[in-house]
């Protein structure tokens, strides 16, 4: 059995797609640990200035005498002895830090392994605690008091995993990561150096085509753009690569596109993707639709990002960067997503600065695609629109469309999730309720910058965070798998309060929940954990303030603990796995159960599959199935008992039915069937009768269909008799007392009696000197002997004596008999005396 329970997943947003993988490569600290080099490969040793991440960066530590070390006592080293020191086990990897002043140990993702899923699997004894997994500011998972732990998630090249012990004091750490997949390559789709102009693309209906663009001289780069005067809208389709499915499909694209600014502004310029059904007849066969639109406003460009859904209704959000940049795009579809209407499709769009490592999720992200049917998407248009103007305006390019294509388990577990305590409130996470906003001010003094308002000013600060962005499955949110734990540190001297408001998919309030209002004269940590209600697609944390401090905000997204659940395996034959018994097991325990069919001699007992309660489904006509335990369940395997049916031949020829097992009770009807020049003689065995005999499986049963080339044993052939004419079944055919084979071997016709010829000659025996003196039938049977010698007629007959019916010797004297003989007729025989 599996339990994904164990596992954490990666915040932040990433798609485990299933493309092409190679076999798994293990890091692993305490063997891959060196004592000369830092970094190391794919592992840095290091520490940060304070336990939160954002204000320090990551410090390379120095080799000292016995570790990697700074001067305030963070050290990272490894047990080379061979007994224990402390609590550090030989040849285990310690941590030693001090509180605030974290050692770190760094797991860069290489260049290799390409964009892989990982599992990280470690051990940390306890009583230890205080390790922590970060992806960035974000804690994936937080370690307290555990003997082991396992997390899993995707990573790109470039990625740094951090391991940060916090707390203070000594930290044993065993620790390995695994790639699980790797490279889930993003497959190129098109790169228009190599690709283009391809017979595979295909001009949009009514729309004018793109042509092939050189960048830098001598050229570096070649990218589409549409054609100067071929009107505004460009665009070329060609078929998807791979067929998207419902309810389980993840499809990511990626590519590089911009909308570059010529020497006038133009009216309009765009570039984007476009995802049409199998009908491309005109311009307007969009399914969904994502593009870059830059307009002239006011002198300056406008630029705003579009999104196109099912129902050709278009959301759009302004962008940040400049418009001329080139900007890689990531577009991921999820059509594993059914919203309350049946449609599919959840739609994220990230982008990045040609040259950044860093994807930034627009807030376009995790919409509803309102798709009727995915399967429908059978192409992808490439698309660009400008003013007519030749090379005026906005000339938008498109370039390197790539993407990855798989099938999504769809499988929950819980996942941290860190707000960061800046307040910046340059930046956007963290919004006001714009009424006034310059009253809202940071400040110092309190475990770094914290926020406050100024005298007899009530607002309210918040920060959204959208769930299904963060990789959580709208299927298990609703299935009431998270709770969220909120707060943060409070100082307040008239009040102040901190709440969260559940939003669903129309950021509508579904409920809402407010911690205690704290009006003491001191700084105090505040927390409280609820349940996420279902339909939550977002959650929004609130502060609202008069003359009140804040810091350290937090959210958390936990999964729901989940008490064990037991599965009930019941069977009358064989042996199931898992076996017959009541189980316990975690939930969300993924089971395997199978039963495999038993044969005993001639009697088989088939499993025709089962009867299920809770997890299980409630019927099945299969030996297997995969479960996921999420309640008390059970199974029932089902049998059907069969016995074995042999049906032999003796001769040449068939039957219908083959060897086999075959349901008890069951009616076979057995016909047999002759090779040519054969002939059915009849069943033996368990059967009888003639062809086509009804056999009832209450019992093993033995039958033989017995065939003969000679049906009458005349010694004719049937093939023979067939060509003469004669019966095969009657060895005298016209009755006349002439075998069929003794008037064929004498040229006689043996379907035209001959009778006459045996009646003449018995009346005319005179005439054929019938019974003439020395015509007298020598008769020899055994040792019974008969001769006529003139007139003298003889009989001599010797009785024989064995002991074993294959050896004989004479007993006694042979008796002799004698008499004359005439012409007279005379008949003999030897009788007994009794």
């Amino acid at each position: 059995m599996r339990n994904p329970m164990k596992k954490h997943k990666l915040i932040g947003i990433a798609l485990i797609l299933s493309c092409g993988w190679t076999a798994a490569t293990e890091y692993n600290l305490a063997t891959d640990f060196s004592t000369t080099s830092n970094p190391n490969g794919v592992w840095t040793y290091g520490w940060f200035h304070n336990t939160l991440p954002g204000g320090s960066s990551l410090e390379v530590l120095s080799w000292g005498a016995n570790g990697w070390a700074d001067a305030n006592g963070v050290e990272i080293w490894k047990n080379e002895t061979g007994s224990a020191i402390g609590n550090v086990a030989p040849g285990q990897v310690a941590m030693n830090t001090v509180l605030n002043e974290p050692a770190v140990i760094r797991w860069i993702a290489p260049a290799e392994i390409g964009l892989a899923t990982i599992q990280i699997d470690g051990e940390l004894p306890p009583p230890i605690s205080g390790i922590e997994i970060r992806r960035g500011a974000g804690v994936v998972l937080s370690v307290t008091n555990t003997s082991t732990f396992s997390v899993e998630f995707m990573v790109e090249p470039g990625d740094e995993i951090d391991f940060v012990a916090i707390n203070g004091g000594t930290k044993p750490l065993d620790l390995t990561i695994t790639t699980l997949k790797e490279h889930l390559t993003l497959t190129t789709f098109d790169d228009f150096d190599r690709d283009y102009p391809d017979t595979a693309w295909s001009s949009v209906p009514d729309w004018g085509s793109m042509t092939r663009w050189a960048e830098g001289s001598p050229a570096t780069n070649y990218y589409v753009q549409g054609l100067d005067v071929s009107g505004w809208a460009k665009g070329e389709y060609r078929e998807m690569p791979f067929s998207i499915t419902t309810n389980t499909s993840l499809v990511s694209f990626r590519h590089i596109g911009a909308v570059g600014e010529e020497e006038y502004y133009g009216a309009y310029g765009a570039v984007g993707l476009r995802f049409c059904d199998d009908t491309i007849a005109t311009g307007d066969t969009r399914v969904v639709e994502y593009q870059l639109r830059v307009y002239p406003g006011g002198g300056d460009p406008i630029n705003r990002l579009y999104f196109i859904d099912g129902e050709g209704v278009g959301i759009f959000f302004q962008p940040t960067w400049n418009h001329a940049d080139k900007v890689e795009f990531r577009a991921d579809m999820d059509f594993s997503y059914i919203d309350s209407e049946g449609r599919y499709g959840l739609f994220s769009l990230f982008i990045r600065p040609l040259g950044s490592t860093k994807w930034i999720p627009t807030q376009l992200q995790q919409i509803e695609m309102k798709v009727e049917d995915p399967t429908s998407i059978t192409k992808l248009c490439g698309l660009v629109h400008n003013d007519s103007n030749n090379r005026w305006g906005y000339l938008p390019y498109l370039d390197d469309i790539r993407y990855c294509a798989g099938e999504h388990p769809n499988r929950g577990a819980g996942t941290n999730l860190l707000l960061g305590s800046s307040f910046d409130l340059s930046t956007t996470p963290w919004k006001t309720d714009g009424e006034g906003a310059s009253r809202i001010s940071t400040s110092g003094g309190h475990d770094g910058a914290y926020l406050y308002s100024d005298s007899s000013y009530t607002m309210q600060v918040h920060q959204v965070v959208n769930l299904l962005g963060q990789g959580f499955s709208a299927a298990n949110i609703d299935s009431n798998l998270y709770r969220v734990a909120f707060g943060g540190w409070q100082y307040s001297t008239a009040g102040g309060q901190i709440g969260v408001d559940f939003l669903d998919m129309g950021n509508q309030i579904i409920s809402s929940t407010n911690l205690p209002t704290y009006n003491l004269d001191t700084w105090s940590e505040q927390m409280a954990t609820n349940a996420i209600p279902p339909q939550t697609r977002s959650i929004r944390y609130n502060f609202e303030t008069t003359m009140a401090r804040i810091d350290d905000a937090y959210l958390a997204v936990l999964g729901i603990p989940q008490n064990d659940v037991a599965l009930a395996v019941a069977s009358t034959h064989g042996a199931p796995v898992p076996a017959v018994g009541t189980h316990s097991n975690s939930w969300g325990t993924v089971a395997d159960c199978s039963a495999a069919h038993v044969v005993s001699g001639t009697t088989q007992y088939e499993c025709i599959g089962w009867a299920g309660t809770g997890s299980v489904p409630t019927l099945g006509t299969s030996n297997a199935v995969e479960i996921t335990l999420v309640e008390h369940s059970s199974i029932v395997w089902n049998w059907q008992t069969n016995y074995w049916l042999e049906a032999s031949t003796s001769g040449n020829g068939s039957v219908n039915v083959p060897d086999g097992f075959y349901a008890k009770g069951s009616g076979q009807i057995l016909t047999a069937t002759p090779d040519a020049g054969w002939l059915f003689m009849g069943w033996s065995g368990d059967a009888s009768g003639t062809n086509e005999v009804f056999v009832t499986m209450s019992e093993p049963q033995t039958v033989m269909a017995n065939f003969s080339d000679d049906a009458d044993g005349d010694g004719l052939t049937n093939t023979e008799e067939a060509a003469l004419g004669s019966n095969p079944w009657n060895p005298d055919s016209d009755g006349d007392g002439f075998g069929d084979k003794l008037e064929a071997d004498h040229n006689w016709n043996p379907v035209v009696s001959d009778q006459w010829a045996v009646d003449y000659i018995r009346s005319n025996s005179g005439e054929f000197d019938l019974y003439a003196s020395n015509v007298v039938l020598d008769v020899a049977i055994g040792e019974i002997l008969m001769d006529v010698v003139g007139t003298e007629a003889t009989l001599n007959l010797q009785l024989k004596v064995s002991d074993d019916l294959q050896s004989w010797t004479d007993a006694g004297e042979a008796k002799v008999w004698s008499w004359t003989v005439g012409d007279e007729k005379k008949f003999f025989r030897v009788k007994s005396g009794n």
